[in-house]
């Protein structure tokens, strides 16, 4: 009998163990690791509301004229209609009526492809008649613009009605912030 006290104890104290002890230390060792991730979190943002204060302080020495070139360089919110008329305004200069305009953003290519770039692209097409050195001067009028304007594909064909002109498709990406 003597013997049996300290076995039960010590059994007691193993199923104690087992059955409580070893659960709840396995519970606080997971809030530790989250507690670990949480404080990294916050050290992140931290780090980030400092970039983020410095950007702005850089931001702040441009002047209003070199934000309004910068926003019509790649704008933050793409708006078609005011592309569209940019783009129209260009070829007015040069005697140039655009028609058959057909626009496509990349908004359609999923999240994951969003967060990699840092930016959307919009697609334009249009066609418009004109003869040789009028194409030349809206290409030029495009490429001095300040929106940034990549000219991806340029169709030329006879035009039957007026021989000295002929008919051109043009596509061109633009681009905007995220």
């Amino acid at each position: 009998m003597r013997n049996t006290i300290p076995i039960i104890l010590i059994a007691a104290s193993l199923g104690l163990f087992y059955f409580y002890i070893s659960p709840e230390y396995s519970k606080m060792t997971a809030f530790q690791t989250e507690g670990a991730n949480y404080d990294e979190i916050l050290n992140k943002s931290v780090e980030l509301k400092q970039i983020r204060a410095e950007l702005s302080e850089k931001t702040s020495r441009f002047g209003e004229a070199d934000l309004a070139k910068l926003d019509k360089m790649i704008p933050i919110n793409m708006s078609l209609v005011r592309l569209v008329l940019e783009v129209d305004s260009l070829a007015l200069k040069h005697a140039i009526v655009i028609h058959d305009i057909d626009a496509s953003s990349d908004d359609i290519e999923g999240e994951k492809a969003e967060t990699l770039k840092g930016y959307k692209t919009l697609t334009l097409a249009f066609r418009f008649d004109t003869d040789y050195s009028n194409l030349n001067g809206f290409l030029k009028e495009i490429e001095d613009s300040l929106r940034i304007m990549d000219i991806v594909k340029i169709e030329l064909s006879p035009n039957k009605e007026r021989p000295s002109f002929q008919s051109y498709g043009m596509t061109l990406n633009t681009y905007s912030l995220k």
